[in-house]
């Protein structure tokens, strides 16, 4: 079964959410806010390609290919993904170290995913049916056995939802009250939507679950008839949101910490950089004093410069060549 999506939607006003506002303007706005926005959904796009929608940049080789798609060098992509995660953006989430995904496309993938399997249960239920109609018809034997097997399957599907359900009058007065069934068939309308109370995902609760099935209702036209396979898959897709904000919260803690966790990192390394330069820049300034004199003038301008910026590396080199071809110089 395909884990990935070809087609995604966007609302044609995201332009003018704060969130997007403050990537532009954390890019200084203008072109370069502009550009920042557009590789967000470059970015997303290809986020919707990979498998179960998740971005693995753990690999070196993935990480490159993703920089020069967004047209960024590897250390600017890293500071693209910070800006994304930053609680004053988020429209990136860390899955886990390295593996990224956003909201949007995570959902859509849910909804659709519970699409594709019914999908495929129906086309297997088909073949099924076909296949046992061929082998009565060969066998001379009456559909009987077919007939009981469906009474049984519809009687077993029927006792794991019993129409006392807590929420079966209410969901009765939302069909009622939000669709045009106004009265609605226990095995046809209702059960379907009550097996959803029969596996809750962890954290959430009963309450959850009527929420998520009382906003969908809500937000129902009255005046157009329902698919039940898409009312279900809608309630679904709420109920997934809802679980994955409260993953989200649970996970907020950590995300900070590792956030937090790489900016002390970048400033450690910045540091021990800094440090490191101001060590070599001392020693090549003495190495330059005792030595002067062997220096042409050019040379020593450029070295003084380099000095000056502590581009000990720079200045390593013109020294590193003097050395070599003078034999008094003094070390």
């Amino acid at each position: 079964m395909k884990d990935n999506l070809s087609f995604y939607s966007r609302r044609t006003d995201s332009h003018r959410h704060p969130k997007f506002k403050m990537l532009r303007q954390l890019y200084g706005g203008g072109s370069e806010g502009w550009a920042a926005e557009g590789r967000f959904w470059a970015l997303n796009d290809i986020i919707a390609e990979s498998e179960m929608c998740r971005l693995d940049v753990t690999i070196p080789r993935n990480k490159a290919n993703i920089s020069e798609t967004l047209g960024l060098g590897l250390s600017d992509f890293d500071r693209f993904v910070d800006v994304l995660l930053s609680t004053d953006v988020e429209l990136l989430f860390e899955i886990e170290p390295g593996i990224y995904s956003t909201k949007k496309v995570q959902e859509r993938l849910d909804a659709v995913l519970v699409e594709r399997e019914k999908s495929r249960k129906r086309k297997g239920n088909a073949e099924k049916s076909k296949s046992s109609g061929e082998l009565n018809e060969s066998s001379g034997e009456p559909n009987n056995k077919v007939k009981e097997s469906k009474v049984q399957e519809s009687t077993v599907q029927k006792s794991k939802v019993q129409e006392n359900h807590f929420f079966c009058q209410s969901l009765k007065d939302l069909f009622k009250s939000k669709t045009k069934i106004k009265e609605p068939n226990f095995q046809t309308h209702l059960t379907p939507i009550l097996e959803l109370f029969q596996t809750i995902p962890e954290h959430l609760t009963e309450t959850d679950i009527r929420n998520s099935i009382e906003e969908t209702f809500n937000s129902l036209n009255p005046d157009i008839n329902i698919r039940m396979d898409f009312l279900t898959a809608n309630i679904a897709s709420k109920i997934v949101s809802k679980h994955e904000a409260i993953l989200n919260k649970i996970k907020q803690p950590l995300l900070e910490e590792a956030r937090d966790a790489r900016i002390q990192s970048a400033k450690d390394q910045r540091e021990q950089a800094a440090q490191i330069a101001e060590e070599k820049t001392k020693e090549l300034t003495e190495l330059f004093n005792k030595n002067v004199e062997f220096f042409s003038a050019k040379e020593k301008v450029d070295i003084r410069k380099a000095l000056m910026k502590n581009d000990w590396v720079y200045a390593s080199s013109i020294i590193n060549a003097k050395i070599e071809e003078s034999a008094p110089f003094e070390i």
